[in-house]
């Protein structure tokens, strides 16, 4: 079974970032929500195997998710 990876979508200190779980620094930092749930969705998409984008709200709870690939 292929592991899945997921990028997590959230607030930062000077806009937002993008993050794959587990990992120690952000994958990209922009000015908008827009630009990073868009970077997140490249990412995932781009990922070996199934992949999901988590964006979360400003206060962390989760909003939405994105699941790409063959995802049992």
């Amino acid at each position: 079974m292929a592991k899945r990876t997921v990028y997590h979508v959230t607030k930062a200190d000077d806009g937002w970032k993008v993050k794959k779980e587990h990992g120690e620094r952000a994958s990209l930092v922009t000015d908008t929500k827009a630009e990073a749930v868009a970077g997140a969705k490249g990412l995932a998409k781009n990922a070996p195997g199934p992949s999901q984008v988590k964006i979360h709200k400003e206060d962390g709870v989760i909003q939405t998710e994105y699941t790409y690939g063959n995802d049992p």
